[in-house]
C-alpha cells in the first residue's frame, strides 16, 4: 500500500514572529528604564526638576516686555543726568564688577629702601639639606648593580 507524504490543510507553517534574543532585550531594557525611573521619583519625592521652569503666572512674551521696559528706563534715566554724573556712575557699576585685589594691592603696598636691602643682603641664608634618593636602575644580576654602583662613584656620588 502507498502512503501519502504530503501534509494534510491543518498544518500551516510556521510563520517567524521575531528573534526572541532581541525581543527579550528589548523588553530587559524598558523594564531597566522604568526601573531607574521608579528610583529617581522615589528619591526625589516625587517632584519635578523642572518644575520651578513651568511658571505659568505671565507667558514669556509679557516677562520680555517688561525687561525690555526696564532697561528703556534706566537708559531714559542716564541721558537726562549731567553728562559728568553718568561718568561717575559708570565707574561706580564698574566698581562692582572688577575684582578686589585692584583695591586691596595698592593699599598693603610698603616702600622698600636701600638700607633695607642692604641688610637684607648681609644676612647670610639659611642652609637646609635635604636627602633625596634616586634610583638609576634595576638589574637582573648583582654584577650589573655593582658596575653602576662603580660608575657612580667615579662621576661623585655615593651609591
Amino acid at each position: 500500500m502507498s502512503r501519502d507524504y504530503k501534509p494534510g490543510p491543518d498544518r500551516t507553517k510556521r510563520t517567524n514572529k521575531g528573534n526572541p534574543f532581541l525581543s527579550g532585550l528589548l523588553v530587559g531594557f524598558l523594564l531597566g528604564v522604568a526601573a531607574s525611573l521608579a528610583v529617581v521619583v522615589f528619591i526625589k519625592g516625587g517632584e519635578s526638576p523642572f518644575a520651578h521652569m513651568t511658571d505659568t503666572k505671565k507667558p514669556l512674551s509679557e516677562k520680555i516686555a517688561e525687561d525690555a521696559k526696564k532697561s528703556s528706563d534706566a537708559d531714559k534715566d542716564t541721558e537726562n543726568q549731567n553728562p559728568a554724573d553718568t561718568n561717575t556712575q559708570n565707574n561706580n557699576k564698574d566698581d562692582k564688577t572688577r575684582f578686589d585685589f585692584y583695591t586691596i594691592l595698592p593699599g598693603s603696598e610698603s616702600k622698600v629702601t636701600t638700607d633695607d636691602i642692604n641688610i637684607k643682603g648681609d644676612e647670610p641664608q639659611p642652609v637646609v639639606q635635604y636627602t633625596y634618593y634616586l634610583q638609576v636602575g634595576a638589574f637582573q644580576t648583582e654584577e650589573e648593580a655593582d658596575n653602576m654602583k662603580a660608575k657612580l662613584a667615579l662621576q661623585g656620588f655615593e651609591a
